[in-house]
């Protein structure tokens, strides 16, 4: 005879269920919207699917502006702050898990409690450091920001991953006549790779999502990345509801390859630093 399932089961089910259903409504609509005409979306008896579906949006999207060209700018920052903050990243949270020095915790706070900060009670001083570096109106500008506000945070995940790793297999590796940087190098970066999957992809959608510091840091439209140019489409009288949903489904499409691409050790550096 089959058990029914407990209804705190049938309860947390339907919790689940319903949670999951609000957090892909916003993305269904998003998509539904990018395929209607104009006149159907500002019809006053609203259809919820489009009648007809209008694939010409996403054509009309590249057309009407230089969709490609953000895109790529957006890549080009993402992948550059991704890289520097992986490079940063990885050797300091080495020496907060395995150097023994004093004052080791307090860093670990002082770190986190840069993540306190909002980029917008510093976007005044980090344009000024900008314009004395000469990098305004440069992707470098970006990258270099973006690279760094995430890089709290990808330390502390990375420095929890390493000291998930048994402190033996250093030992082993520098009886082996390995040097610390070795170790560090053949060892440990070679076993942290789902940790670094994951802090890369953290690093990755920060950078490809930010907004406050491209409008502020860029001037020449041609160099704008994805986020600011979708404003485009946002005119003083009317915006276009259904191109900049298009251009919004485009603009989601690279991290979700990038998430396919990493899954397998996406789940597995998520799990792995909670167990040692």
């Amino acid at each position: 005879m089959k058990r029914r399932p407990a209804p705190l089961t049938v309860l947390l089910t339907a919790l689940v269920v319903l949670v999951a259903a609000i957090s892909v409504a916003p993305f269904l609509v998003m998509i539904i919207t990018s395929l209607k005409a104009s006149s159907a979306i500002f019809s006053s008896h609203p259809q919820w699917l489009p009648s007809p579906v209008r694939w010409d949006n996403y054509l009309r999207a590249f057309r009407e502006t230089p969709l490609t060209d953000y895109i790529e700018n957006s890549l080009i920052i993402s992948g550059g702050a991704t890289l520097l903050n992986i490079l940063a990243a990885a050797p300091a949270a080495y020496a907060l898990s395995r150097l023994q020095f004093g004052g080791k915790k307090w860093i670990l706070q002082a770190v986190l409690v840069t993540q306190m900060f909002s980029p917008v009670v510093l976007v005044l001083a980090l344009y000024h450091l900008i314009s004395v570096l000469n990098l305004t109106d440069s992707l470098w500008s970006l990258i270099l920001t973006d690279g760094t506000f995430s890089l709290a945070f990808s330390i502390w995940l990375l420095t929890s991953y390493f000291n998930a790793i048994p402190v033996e297999m250093d030992e082993a590796a520098r009886l082996d006549g390995c040097t610390r940087i070795g170790v560090f190098r053949r060892v440990l970066m070679p076993l942290a790779r789902p940790g670094l999957a994951v802090t890369a992809l953290f690093a990755f959608i920060y950078a490809w999502n930010e907004f406050v510091f491209a409008l502020t840091f860029i001037a020449t439209p041609d160099r704008n990345p994805l986020t600011v140019g979708l404003f485009d489409f946002v005119g003083r009288y009317e915006v276009q509801w259904n191109l900049l949903m298009a251009a919004s489904v485009i603009a989601v499409v690279p991290v979700i390859l990038i998430f396919m691409f990493i899954e397998r050790h996406l789940v597995e550096g998520l799990t792995a630093g909670a167990v040692r």
